[in-house]
């Protein structure tokens, strides 16, 4: 029996992303929540969020996408950009071979402020301009596979596997929480179910010798 019923219709959660400059980012959280793109798009010019909500069989997962005002130019990422994220989107260029060997450092810096079960994925985008690409497709799953991360190939500018990848960090995101929340019901229903037995063994006591437990 359980003494507390798991009803969760509506997640928040929150998803940074992180890489140098100029691999798509900003036009990833643009394409992502408006399915918008344009080309010459700024950084936000503060730590800035915008909502994409997802909905996960019956479950409205509301999943903030935290870009920042080009610090990445300096590999800097303060406390309060990382603090309480649910997931990383840790974001390179296919055409540019420096944005994929600095990656090493961004995880490095992340795994300062995050936890060990943060959702990471790894996204390599500009694929429509595969002609060009300096990082193949092998060499990019195989550091993701290394570092523990999930890869997807991306196009900001026509939108490949955007929308898919979002709906994949969505479903994950929400089965973990799901699974934490039945995990901490069902501890608090063994701490019930320990103090109520407690209580019954104590207060059904008949004489010094004689006592009714449960």
């Amino acid at each position: 029996m359980s003494w507390q019923r798991l009803d969760e219709s509506r997640f928040l959660f929150k998803v940074i992303l992180v890489g140098n400059c100029s691999v798509g980012k900003s036009c990833m959280i643009l394409r992502a929540t408006d399915d918008f793109f344009n080309e010459r798009s700024l950084p936000f010019v503060t730590y800035e969020f915008r909502t994409k909500t997802v909905d996960v069989s019956g479950v409205t997962a509301k999943i903030m996408l935290w870009d920042t005002h080009g610090e990445e130019r300096f590999r800097i990422l303060k406390p309060s950009y990382c603090r309480g994220a649910d997931g990383v989107l840790l974001v390179f260029d296919i055409t540019n071979r420096k944005s994929f060997t600095d990656l090493d450092a961004w995880l490095d810096k992340v795994r300062v402020y995050l936890s060990e079960h943060t959702l990471a994925l790894l996204v390599g985008n500009k694929l429509d301009m595969a002609d060009s690409r300096v990082v193949s497709e092998v060499e990019a799953r195989q550091f993701a596979e290394s570092a523990g991360l999930r890869y997807i190939e991306t196009s900001v500018k026509d939108s490949t596997n955007v929308k898919d990848m979002i709906t994949s960090v969505a479903q994950e995101l929400v089965e973990r929480r799901k699974q934490n929340l039945q995990q901490q019901l069902d501890r608090d229903n063994m701490v019930h179910l320990a103090n109520t037995r407690g209580y019954y063994s104590e207060g059904l006591c008949f004489g010094a010798n004689t006592c009714a437990t449960i």
